[in-house]
């Protein structure tokens, strides 16, 4: 057991309502007279600074990351995927990943999606399967989450606390199912399992005034019939050209090259200047695309989405 003493009082409170039991500040003197707790050690927080969306109910953004794997006492490799809701802390997938790409990965969202609805965004890393360095930070995921109607949103790199409480949760994860690992592989999933309920119905959550992340979660009102959808487009207002096999649209008889991710879909170029256009996939913007030069992909701006 990591509870603390507040969580363990919560839960005494909440399940022997009848009886008298101490005050937080005692509970804790009893604990560390037991050396049962340990000093945290403090850390500056770092202010959010990134384009990211308001959180401001449940399902306004999921955030998804990997564990980062260990080894289990079989020799077999772990690595957990895990989604939580970013409003309400609700832990809606924690599965074991055999393997990173999109055909692995995303048949986890399709699950998630048809049993919660779907989100308004995901928010994740600039690692793969999420981001790359290509066009739009664009791969094969956050194509299929654009055309789920999903918006993906992407942290700086190199600035973690943008998904601090994703991270936070991951230390409770390793602290729960993986310290040490289990005996085998087939166990290490059934702990998860296990730690997957504890977590959502019985574990209070500080940032919740103490409440389960499953007392505050709802579905998303927004179903998910399974059908990936191309973006539409607005004909009267922006040019729609199809990206080639080569990664590569033609414009004004030149090739210009998207990139690998976009093959086969459709993007929208919105002309700004007279050989300046902007360049977008469904919601997402791409660059800006200069006739004769090519595309300049943008800068990370901290601009919040709403």
């Amino acid at each position: 057991m990591t509870w603390g003493p507040k969580k363990i009082l919560v839960k005494l409170q909440e399940l022997y309502p009848n009886e008298e039991w101490p005050s937080r500040t005692r509970l804790h003197e009893i604990f560390k007279e037991q050396d049962l707790v340990r000093p945290r050690r403090h850390r500056s927080r770092v202010p959010a600074t990134a384009p990211l969306g308001d959180l401001a109910a449940c399902n306004d953004t999921w955030a998804v990351d990997l564990k980062g794997w260990f080894i289990t006492g079989d020799g077999y490799r772990c690595e957990p995927l895990t989604i939580t809701d970013c409003f309400s802390r609700y832990l809606i997938r924690c599965n074991h990943l055999e393997q990173h790409s999109v055909e692995y990965v995303w048949p986890i969202f399709d699950q998630a999606f048809r049993e919660y609805g779907i989100p308004k965004r995901v928010r994740s890393d600039n690692g793969p399967p999420f981001g790359c360095t290509g066009v739009g930070r664009l791969t094969g995921l956050s194509v299929n989450l654009i055309k789920a109607g999903v918006i993906p949103e992407w942290i700086r790199p190199g600035h973690p606390e943008e998904n601090g409480r994703h991270e936070r949760f991951h230390q409770t994860l390793k602290q729960e199912v993986a310290t040490p690992p289990k005996d085998t592989l087939a166990l290490q999933i059934q702990a998860m399992l296990a730690f997957h309920h504890e977590y959502n119905f019985e574990r209070p959550h500080e940032a919740l005034k103490m409440k389960t992340p499953g007392s505050c979660y709802q579905q998303s009102q927004r179903t998910w019939d399974g059908i990936l959808r191309s973006p539409e487009y607005d004909t009267g207002a922006l040019t729609v050209r199809k990206v080639c096999q080569s990664g590569c649209i033609w414009l004004h008889q030149k090739e210009y090259y998207i990139g690998m991710a976009l093959v086969g879909e459709y993007v929208g170029l919105n002309a700004v200047q007279e050989d300046e256009l902007e360049l977008y996939f469904g919601p997402a913007y791409l660059g800006k695309l200069t006739l004769n030069k090519g595309l300049e992909k943008p800068k990370i701006k901290a601009r919040r989405q709403r």
